[in-house]
């Protein structure tokens, strides 16, 4: 009877069962023969690990356009019997406009970031600097490619780390354009989008009105901390997108709970299934409010969600059909796991990358406080009967669960990068804690005017008493911008003094060691005879470019060395030798990097 009636649903576990017995056994028969395998380091066995690794995440991307296609197509078909899908559309640049002008401060938030942000983009990133030379060394012409460096990033690891979909939106920002400045724009819009999510799903969640100041207060609280400064003010984080996934896919899933419309589930299903790819231990921020949702509603404290024993099968099925589809997705990751990660990582042999920082530290906060003491009060009061749950319950269990798995992992600090999805999910309890009880306790006594000016207020008193600590926004965006610009100015000023230098008729020689100019495609734009890398464990000084290349080298006097990123401590940390050379430029003299000396 069962199989009749769901008979995609036993289609499909069984496909799943299929695999992970395949990789099973797959796992069991690499243990056992490894001496039929050739060793991993070897040029054999990397060829076997590289191609593996082409095909089968070409399998996995296949698959998942094929998936997101068939939610598109089912979405499609779906609006297209609804005759009202189509209502109010030509007044969306009317709303846009008009939300604009309801929301003033927070329009100014977002115009200053914007224009900050994109005026101090450039190359000068750390990681950027490699993944995209190739585009410098083709003179911004041959953006168009596929991007080796960043698969070798993600999709090639071979250490158990698992996001293959990490950084590809970097890929496909530099096919559209190769300039940095532009790729800021989307940071821009990620960003903006972010904070009117997240204050549209605290609007959603409580029964009082939004007010004005919800959408500024939601910026000044996200914005303007740590993590946010580094992963929208650079490029490098994958928590950026991942934390846009996750608040797309609970607005949707908030309004899919609201209204039961295909659109509404099929975006939260879309952006978990994108989400979850994008960073191994997002899965548990994705999967949160629909397990949370399933468990309490299969004990009967989720209003108009039956308990198993009350309904048939089948209306138990149609009841759960969202949360279901949405931990369904868990099975997807473990396959892709097990066969895109877990295998080739045991074949080549290794530890997981960063194993040894597994519980090495715990740094919280304020927010991860304010988190925790929410959601305990909240699992009180729905046990309790008191209160009725919600999405953003799931949220926050999911948060908590993410801050454990990063602690597991590789530690936790909440001014890391990492913590980004916290704070984004502590900011939405913030803001129902202000809708729900402390505003309209404010209205009563200063009208609403005052209150929103309040809210205000308390969001910046908030954020300048988290700036009183260390590593707060303002050092994180201080250190960015002085070494990005150092960097930039004494790059520029190495063109300068070796344009100059050779213009005597002398040899330039330039010398270089350990930094993030390795892949040396921005050195090569300046003029030298001769570019040397000085090996920081071998002291030898091998030309890499130029006259000789692939021959040795003596420091002579006339030889420059450029310390554009590596800084005096390093340089002493590797034992890096520049006895004998005397410094010609210096970016600025508190800074450890932005110096080209001369060999006298």
């Amino acid at each position: 009877m069962s199989k009749s009636k769901h008979p995609l649903i036993v289609w499909m576990a069984s496909f799943f069962a299929a695999l992970l017995t395949l990789a099973f056994v797959a796992h069991q028969w690499v243990e056992a023969n490894r001496d039929l395998w050739p060793n991993p380091r070897s040029e054999e066995g990397l060829a076997i690990t590289l191609n593996y690794n082409i095909v089968s995440h070409a399998l996995f991307l296949l698959a998942l356009a094929a998936i997101l296609a068939w939610l598109l197509n089912q979405t499609r078909q779906k609006a297209s019997r609804d005759p009202h899908s189509s209502r109010g559309k030509p007044l969306k640049r009317q709303r846009a406009w008009k939300a604009v002008s309801q929301h003033p401060f927070a329009t100014v938030i977002f115009t200053a970031c914007a224009i900050f942000m994109v005026s101090e983009a450039s190359w000068f990133y750390k990681e950027i600097i490699g993944w995209f030379d190739d585009i410098q060394a083709g003179y911004l012409l041959d953006n168009f490619s596929l991007r080796m460096n960043l698969f070798r990033e993600t999709m090639s690891r071979n250490d158990f780390r698992f996001y293959p979909l990490a950084f590809q939106d970097l890929q496909i920002l530099s096919w559209l354009t190769p300039y940095p400045k532009i790729w800021m724009i989307f940071n821009v819009a990620q960003m903006i989008a972010t904070v009117i999510l997240g204050a549209k799903i605290a609007d959603l969640t409580v029964k009082h009105k939004q007010g004005r100041e919800a959408i500024a207060m939601f910026a000044i609280l996200f914005i303007f901390i740590a993590p946010s400064a580094y992963s929208y003010f650079q490029f490098i984080y994958s928590e950026r997108i991942v934390t846009l996934l996750f608040a797309g896919h609970l607005y949707a899933y908030i309004n899919y709970k609201l209204k039961k419309q295909i659109l509404s589930r099929n975006a939260a299903i879309a952006c978990a299934l994108i989400g979850i790819f994008f960073k191994d231990t997002a899965i548990l921020l994705f999967l949160s409010p629909a397990a949370v949702t399933l468990a309490l509603g299969n004990i009967g404290l989720v209003t108009n969600m039956p308990k198993p024993s009350e309904t048939s099968f089948k209306g138990w099925i149609s009841a759960y059909k969202a949360e279901l589809a949405i931990m369904s997705l868990a099975l997807f990751f473990i396959i892709c796991f097990a066969y895109l990660s877990y295998l080739p990582s045991l074949y080549v042999g290794g530890d997981r990358y960063d194993a040894e920082l597994k519980f090495v530290r715990f740094v919280p906060d304020l927010r991860l406080f304010i988190l925790s003491i929410y959601t305990a009060i909240r699992s009180f009061q729905i046990l309790k009967k008191k209160e009725t749950p919600n999405p953003v319950d799931g949220a926050n269990f999911g948060a908590l669960a993410y801050v454990f798995a990063l602690y597991y992992f590789v530690g936790y600090r909440s001014s890391n990068y990492m913590a980004l999805p916290m704070h984004f999910v502590a900011v939405i309890d913030i803001l129902i804690a202000w809708q729900s009880c402390i505003k309209p306790w404010l209205e009563k006594r200063i009208g609403p005017n005052k209150t929103s000016f309040a809210g205000t207020f308390l969001s910046v008193a908030i954020i300048y008493g988290e700036h009183m600590f260390p590593n707060t926004f303002y050092h994180r965006i201080k250190d960015m911008t002085m070494t990005q610009r150092s960097w930039a100015a004494t790059y520029k000023k190495s063109d300068e003094i070796l344009r100059a230098a050779r213009e005597t008729g002398q040899p330039v020689n330039v010398i270089f060691s350990k930094s993030w100019f390795r892949r040396f495609s921005h050195l090569k734009q300046l003029k030298y005879d001769r570019l040397i890398y000085l090996n920081e464990d071998t002291k030898e000084y091998l030309i890499v470019d130029g006259v000789g290349k692939g021959g040795f080298h003596q420091p002579q006097i006339g030889d420059f060395f450029l310390d554009l990123d590596t800084g005096r401590h390093r340089i002493k940390e590797f034992g890096i030798n520049i006895d004998g050379f005397v410094p010609i430029y210096e970016y600025a003299e508190n800074l450890k990097n932005g110096r080209i000396y001369i060999k006298r």
